[in-house]
């Protein structure tokens, strides 16, 4: 490729983008779940214009998300796996809460000129539930490779901070049948987390309490304490307090686990967490991601040791930092 075709493909990327984004608020990949359909058939399914639809259809097929022969379209191996929502690594959340993104992302020059968020946080319960269950989609495709390099035997009780949906507790509890989990999160996210939680009958294993983390009161004590993907909405103050409760309320040789983008020492790579910082300045009053040693730097301040980052290679391009109470 080309300079010219590296910017052009750039500047044009949204529409690959925008084009995922309706077919799955279209339902399009669940509707082809059950059988071939042709573009006249799907349009009357999804209440569209027939010849808009084939249109639509016929891009899906040239970026291989769907197939064509003749005039029947079908799923291919890569949307049956992510794009269908009886799927277990169904991705149609994510995708969702993605799109709803994408008014802001097309304001980032203002973003840019005032330095501040272009929206409040999410209250719109149909957002929220994008969301949650968007980051159940990708913890469902994560959690597994985490649980094979994450020890946590002997481990009687965790905390689970700002655990949304608790797809990770969930994943804790069925490798740990002794561990028991206390979620935190906000008061509108736990109806989400409850009804996610029930699906997989862990219920019994992981209680649900109601916190502003930063503003209350944590429960304690707990043997560990896992922040997945928290750093990254808040300011570094924020973060620095944070990361200071935490610790307070660890037992002794208790460690914190950390699941976030972090930035390299020039603040530039990897590319989608300098990526990301933007994201959260369009959406946070004062969130970015942060370097390895910045996190550092808290977690000493705070009186944690044997800080190291660990070695796993994680779809997401996120890093997981373990650190220990003294």
């Amino acid at each position: 490729m080309n300079q010219f075709q590296y910017l052009f493909q750039i500047s044009r990327g949204f529409w690959q983008s925008s084009l995922l984004h309706t077919a799955v608020r279209l339902n399009i990949f669940t509707e082809l779940s059950a059988k071939p359909l042709t573009a006249i058939e799907l349009a009357s399914r999804i209440n569209a214009d027939k010849r808009a639809t084939e249109l639509l259809l016929n891009a899906l097929v040239g970026m291989d998300l769907l197939k064509k022969e003749g005039n029947m379209y079908f799923n291919t191996s890569l949307s049956k796996k992510f794009l269908v929502e009886d799927s277990p690594l169904y991705l149609g959340f994510i995708i969702r809460h993605i799109a709803n993104m994408y008014p802001y992302w097309g304001r980032l020059e203002e973003a840019i000129k005032n330095g501040r968020p272009l929206r409040s946080p999410i209250r719109n319960p149909e957002e929220m539930e994008n969301f949650i269950l968007g980051m159940h989609n990708l913890a469902q495709n994560i959690a597994p490779i985490l649980i094979k390099n994450i020890n946590l035997e002997g481990i009687k009780n965790l905390l689970d901070l700002g655990g949304g949906s608790g797809t990770y507790s969930i994943h804790f509890c069925k490798s740990y049948p002794n561990l028991k989990v206390t979620l935190c999160d906000f008061p509108n996210v736990l109806p989400i987390t409850e009804r996610v939680i029930k699906s997989f009958g862990m219920s019994d294993r992981i209680r649900l309490v109601a916190r502003d983390f930063h503003k209350d009161a944590l429960p304690s004590p707990f043997d560990v304490a896992w922040l997945s993907n928290i750093l990254h909405g808040s300011s570094p103050g924020l973060c620095e307090s944070l990361i200071k409760k935490v610790y307070n309320i660890l037992n002794p040789k208790g460690k914190i686990i950390i699941q976030d983008f972090i930035l390299d020492e020039t603040k530039t790579k990897p590319p989608f967490a300098s990526l990301f910082a933007l994201n959260m300045l369009i959406h946070t009053s004062g969130g970015r991601t942060y370097s390895l040693s910045e996190i550092k730097n808290w977690l000493i301040g705070a009186g944690f040791t044997h800080i190291k980052r660990l070695k796993i290679k994680l779809p997401n391009d996120a890093s997981i930092i373990m650190a220990t109470r003294v």
